[in-house]
């Protein structure tokens, strides 16, 4: 799948020579035959960028980014946009994650790439969660999980309801959170698939945690720390396994607190925090929290303190992070609205275009026939001009109506050619026998109109 390809690339790598060329990255871009070799030159040009400082890397695809969209690719520029999001999550960014993931969101809906929307949908709702947002972080993953079930697919579907699951375990509904992942454990089970297993697992424990039922969740938690250490991730997935171990070993630590066996939680926590620091902030303050509590215990007063500040310290942290988050979710909404009205009157000022043009034609068609009326009474008219006359008269009419009908026979037809010609050959069917009534009608009319100018 493009996608994980793509974004796994993007968070482990950025590595290579020190000639970043953007105009020579998007030449092998344009170059590219197919979606997919479009997404290994993409990778490609993130293996080559530079090592070095985050800000440096930060830097340069921040340069790539604004090329391609001088460029006008959408698809290009939202995914080096949610690359941007990525490096940024990973360092506790979150708010700056998201002033980028939101945005590539949007291209993403807007090219209805429906693998790009999942990843920008888990991107932006990680970002939330990480940053102590759960509600909003759930809210995206809930969408995500809707369109991947009505995608079918299946990988995505039973990971993002892990993800829901993470959510309602930390918002304190360990039920709701049992209910989501025993799906994805079942299937997951099914398939022997211990990769996914060992999230699935740790997740599962965490609930039991919550429910204060520390003999079930050891089970589970030991069970997903088996799989995780015979699994070997490789350095490729280094920041994956540094945040699962870090994660895991706090819950390792709640889990000898609820035993009482508070000197091996604060071994527990202090293996998280070896995994944890400096990037994952929220589960450094996870260990702290169990350190000093730990210390609470055994009456350790000074290590209390010390561990309760540094927990402190980073939760001011992380709030801060989780009101700007906030804050750019606000402005994002409020500049999606704002472009929403101005759609919307863009669109009314077309509709009202549009309806004085019908009615102009309208008008020009009754004019058309009143004059020729008019003229027949004082002018001896030709069978077959009159003939012709009504024929024109018969395609304008079907022209006429053809317009002015359209988008409701698009819709009633959700845009289908076979349907809306159906529905149009009806309407040329109603109309011709129509026409040859006036037709003939109008024919013997005038025959008789142009025998009185005669005998006059």
């Amino acid at each position: 799948m493009r996608i994980v390809i793509l974004l796994v690339a993007l968070l482990c790598t950025f590595n290579g020579y020190s000639q970043f060329s953007p105009e020579e990255i998007y030449k092998r871009y344009e170059a590219a035959k197919s979606p997919n070799e479009q997404t290994e030159v993409l990778n490609k040009a993130f293996d080559e960028m530079a090592v070095g400082a985050g800000s440096k890397r930060i830097w340069k695809a921040n340069q790539l980014r604004d090329y391609f969209n001088r460029k006008g690719d959408l698809w290009g520029t939202g995914y080096i946009e949610l690359a941007i999001a990525l490096s940024y999550r990973v360092t506790g960014q979150y708010s700056e994650a998201l002033k980028h993931s939101l945005p590539a969101l949007k291209k993403f809906e807007t090219l209805n790439d429906t693998f790009a929307i999942i990843s920008a949908l888990i991107q932006t709702g990680s970002s939330f969660t990480e940053s102590q947002n759960m509600q909003q972080g759930l809210n995206y993953y809930k969408k995500c999980k809707t369109i991947t079930e009505a995608f079918r697919d299946k990988e995505s579907y039973i990971n993002v309801l892990n993800k829901v699951a993470d959510c309602y375990n930390k918002l304190n509904k360990p039920d709701s959170a049992m209910a989501t992942i025993r799906h994805a454990m079942h299937v997951a089970e099914g398939q022997k698939d211990t990769i996914n297993l060992v999230d699935y697992y740790a997740h599962f424990g965490e609930s039991w945690l919550f429910k204060k039922e520390p003999d079930s969740a050891k089970i589970y938690l030991l069970n997903s720390f088996q799989f995780a250490n015979n699994r070997k991730v490789s350095n490729k997935d280094s920041h994956t396994t540094n945040e699962y171990y870090a994660n895991i070993y706090n819950d390792l630590a709640e889990n000898n607190f609820q035993y009482l066996n508070y000197n091996e939680a604060i071994n527990q926590a202090r293996n998280a925090i070896s995994y944890a620091d400096p990037e994952y902030k929220s589960h450094l303050m996870i260990a702290y929290k169990w350190i000093y509590r730990s210390f609470e215990k055994l009456s350790e007063r000074d290590s209390v303190n010390k561990y309760y500040r540094k927990s402190m310290d980073i939760k001011d942290l992380l709030f801060t992070s989780e009101k700007n988050s906030t804050i750019v979710l606000m402005d994002f909404q409020e500049q999606s609205r704002q472009q929403e009205i101005a759609d919307l009157k863009i669109k009314e000022a077309k509709e009202r275009r549009q309806n004085l043009e019908y009615a102009l034609i309208a008008l020009a068609i009754t004019l058309s026939i009143s004059f020729f009326l008019l003229l027949t009474n004082r002018f001896i008219i030709h069978v077959m001009i009159i003939q012709a006359f009504g024929v024109m008269t018969l395609l304008i009419v079907f022209e006429f109506i053809n317009l002015l009908l359209d988008p409701f026979i698009a819709r009633m037809t959700d845009e289908s050619p076979a349907y809306m010609l159906l529905v149009l050959v009806i309407i040329a069917g109603c109309l011709a026998p129509i026409h040859h009534h006036i037709e003939k009608w109008a024919t013997g009319y005038l025959i008789r109109k142009n025998k009185k100018i005669v005998n006059k």
